[in-house]
């Protein structure tokens, strides 16, 4: 198989009928809507390599460092880009694990910066201090949520974010594959 074509399933798959009659319907009917691209290619692909396993572990510790070491301030989620550059292949895997920790990392900041903005419009009532220990426990979630994740993806397990890994699981067109 061409290590460089990671991006398509193999020639011929049933994947739309095996979905259908998964969902006791047919391809395309109201009702069943085909899995997402990383569903598929879980069932479809070959097991992740070593080193897929290992890089899909970096993506989400260079996050959680940046996020520890930065605060939360230095676009966190940029961490998650590192392991392409480190990587030859696009294992579905490495990609599925690439574009939830870019997802998660890119919510938590966007987060980060409302309740910082929040907190400074705060401090003019001398109010908004009480919203700096939220920041503190986003910061902190940011930087060892992503470490326990990472270390199930070292396993090689397909481990999900609580909330974004089933959005990233189901989407038919990733921003990163």
């Amino acid at each position: 198989m061409d290590q460089q074509g990671w991006g398509q399933p193999p020639q011929g798959a049933p994947q739309q009928q095996q979905w259908a009659d998964q969902q006791g319907g047919q391809p395309g009917a109201p009702g069943s809507a085909p899995p997402g691209y990383f569903a598929q290619a879980a069932a479809q692909w070959p097991p992740p390599s070593e080193e897929d396993k290992q890089h899909a572990f970096f993506a989400h510790l260079f996050c959680a460092l940046l996020n520890l070491f930065c605060c939360g301030f230095i676009f966190p989620f940029a961490g998650a880009l590192i392991p392409l550059g480190m990587t030859k292949t696009k294992h579905p895997f490495l990609m599925f694990h690439i574009n939830q920790s870019v997802l998660f990392q890119g919510g938590l900041y966007l987060i980060n910066i409302v309740l910082y903005v929040a907190g400074a419009i705060g401090n003019i009532c001398l109010v908004g201090w009480l919203l700096y220990p939220f920041n503190a426990i986003l910061v902190l979630l940011a930087a060892v949520y992503p470490i326990i994740i990472g270390l199930k993806a070292k396993d090689g397990e397909w481990a999900k974010y609580a909330v974004v890994g089933d959005k990233v699981l189901a989407m038919q067109s990733p921003p990163f594959k």
